[in-house]
């Protein structure tokens, strides 16, 4: 975020795209919803971010396999369009079997650390997927949805370009989006972990919705 308490979305005139931009990282619950699953998740912001922790003896929530905590846009995306948002592994040591990224359109671009490995990018739309191995601890993912096909993107931050991760097929209807952290007792480490969220930025798309603050009247 470049300021706190943004009262208006801030248009910028160029992105990584080359195309407008639209960011949406104010983290007031004008723009979002928080949701929680499970026992011991719990989330804030601070230092003009959202921090997402886990206990080290969190528990799934009742007859869920999982628990889990996100913050989700109350504007929906409509459309074609392109999503980025900067994460930061604050505390999180290898292989505990948490799962971050951004939700969208039924599938997720994540920065995953599975329970005995690997530490990867992914993206997952229940049709099964391909890992990118990685050592990131800080970084950007990007979704990008055209029709009903999704690709996920990590930046390199070393080439300063994007990589493909995965492309998967999704539904194409509109939808909200969600930054979120999740795993399940059964494949989780049982140490308390802290994930950082970051400089959401719509490259392109619509955003609509009767609850989006933002969309056209």
């Amino acid at each position: 975020m470049k300021q706190p308490h943004l009262l208006a979305l801030l248009l910028l005139t160029a992105s990584s795209t080359g195309l407008a931009a639209t960011v949406y990282d104010d983290f007031n619950l004008k723009q979002w919803d928080i949701f929680r699953g499970g026992t011991g998740p719990s989330v804030h912001e601070a230092n003009q971010r959202v921090e997402m922790m886990f206990a080290a003896n969190s528990s799934d929530a009742p007859g869920t396999g999982e628990f889990f905590v996100a913050y989700q846009s109350k504007c929906e995306l409509q459309g074609d369009f392109d999503i980025q948002a900067d994460f930061s592994l604050l505390r999180l040591p290898q292989f505990n079997g948490t799962r971050i990224g951004i939700g969208v359109a039924n599938a997720a671009v994540e920065r995953t650390s599975f329970l005995g490995g690997p530490e990867a990018y992914l993206v997952d739309a229940h049709h099964g997927f391909t890992v990118v191995p990685t050592t990131d601890k800080a970084g950007k993912l990007r979704a990008v949805r055209v029709g009903g096909v999704l690709s996920g993107y990590y930046f390199d931050a070393t080439l300063k370009v994007w990589k493909l991760i995965d492309s998967t097929p999704v539904t194409t209807a509109t939808g909200p989006f969600a930054l979120q952290v999740w795993t399940g007792y059964a494949d989780f480490a049982h140490v308390s972990i802290k994930v950082a969220w970051d400089n959401v930025i719509l490259n392109s798309g619509t955003l609509v919705g009767a609850r989006c603050p933002f969309a056209a009247k």
